[in-house]
């Protein structure tokens, strides 16, 4: 029961087809190494594996929504102990920005939104008080994050969840929520106050739209590299070096990993229609949409569009919190790899498994009272 899979999900089939192609001819071409290359193709899955998982979840009636209710202060409580040195922290990024027991800020961002999504449309679950309470623990979660992209994500989410209140409004509140808890830990007198003034400055002090002016404008200037080991080694350095004066120095880098993997990808048409394989953007390029076309190209970037398209129709008028899913992802896509992210891929292959079984235990039962019915008449 648990093998068959669904035709709806033979898009993503089809991508993973196409990504293996791109990984056998760009590593006769030279441009990956073959084993990395299959590697970071396979991952997507190995996460696929979570649909069965999300099957067996809803067999033995889990309830998503305990999701929320233990990860939300579990994360908030450890990048808490994290950041005031109690405790060792999970993440390379340090404890600057808020990431509990995950990769990275953006990471944790996505994990916690996902969370409080179940929450908000939970009836009856849990006391709303309690419910209240959780949803200010992920609001400071997130903005001391500083996961700029994910907080405008969560943002669309509440507003169409509440279309009666202004979006403003929404803002403030989720402001005003996050700041009770950023407040608390500013004052404490063990807290780095270098660190306090972190998550601020990044929405603050956002990236200058100007620096991708500049940076695309020079398009043409940008070295394109030929393999995946040339590119690893020349960018990171130099896009630092010309960034150093920037002001958001995060942005400046992303733009100009960004500029140098499309001029890369861009040199002629078999890199468009392919890309340059799997694995040649190594371990992020801080836009998941970039990696798709300049690793699997434009047909391959075309595939993954179609398979969210058909998940869309699919599932995203049936659940309000796999809408909320795709909208996290898809947002988020924009400037972080989260497609490529661990405990985001769980969450989401798992969840559409069990929406899945949840679909075909419906139906089965439908058809079972019918077959009832008529054996009765």
């Amino acid at each position: 029961m648990f093998v068959v899979i669904p035709k709806y999900l033979n898009s993503f089939f089809l991508f993973i087809f196409f990504s293996l192609l791109s990984v056998v001819v760009n590593s006769l071409l030279l441009h990956v190494d073959f084993i990395l290359s299959l590697i970071f193709s396979l991952r997507e899955v190995e996460y696929f594996l979570f649909f069965f998982v999300g099957r067996f979840l809803y067999l033995e009636k889990f309830d998503f929504k305990l999701l929320g209710a233990t990860y939300i202060p579990y994360g908030f409580t450890i990048s808490l102990l994290a950041n005031l040195h109690i405790i060792p922290t999970f993440s390379s990024f340090g404890v600057d920005r808020w990431s509990a027991n995950t990769t990275g800020p953006f990471e944790f961002s996505v994990v916690t939104a996902m969370s409080m999504s179940f929450l908000m449309v939970s009836r009856g679950t849990s006391p709303r008080p309690l419910r209240y309470f959780l949803f200010v623990l992920g609001a400071a979660s997130l903005w001391l994050s500083g996961a700029r992209i994910t907080l405008v994500a969560f943002i669309l989410i509440l507003r169409s969840l509440f279309p009666a209140i202004p979006s403003r409004l929404i803002f403030v509140g989720l402001l005003i929520a996050a700041s009770v808890f950023s407040f608390s830990a500013i004052i404490l007198p063990v807290y780095n106050e270098a660190n306090s003034n972190i998550s601020s400055s990044r929405f603050h002090n956002g990236a200058d739209v100007s620096e991708a002016e500049q940076i695309f404008s020079d398009f043409g200037s940008f070295t394109a590299y030929k393999t995946s080991k040339d590119y690893e080694q020349g960018t990171l350095e130099a896009s630092v070096q010309s960034g150093q004066q920037q002001q958001d120095l995060s942005a400046y880098v992303r733009f100009f990993k960004w500029a140098t993997l499309l001029r890369s990808s861009t040199t002629n048409i078999t890199s468009i229609l392919i890309g340059m394989g799997p694995s040649f953007g190594f371990t992020a390029v801080d836009g998941n949409y970039v990696r798709v076309f300049v690793e699997d190209g434009i047909v391959g970037l075309l595939m993954l569009t179609f398979f969210f398209f058909r998940l869309a129709q699919r599932f995203a008028f049936v659940s309000i919190e796999f809408r909320n899913i795709l909208i996290l992802l898809l947002i988020s896509a924009l400037f972080i790899d989260i497609l490529e992210s661990l405990r985001p891929m769980i969450l989401f292959w798992s969840y559409l498994g069990y929406l899945d079984q949840a679909e075909k235990t419906k139906n089965s039962t439908r058809f079972n009272y019918v077959n009832n019915l008529v054996s009765r008449s």
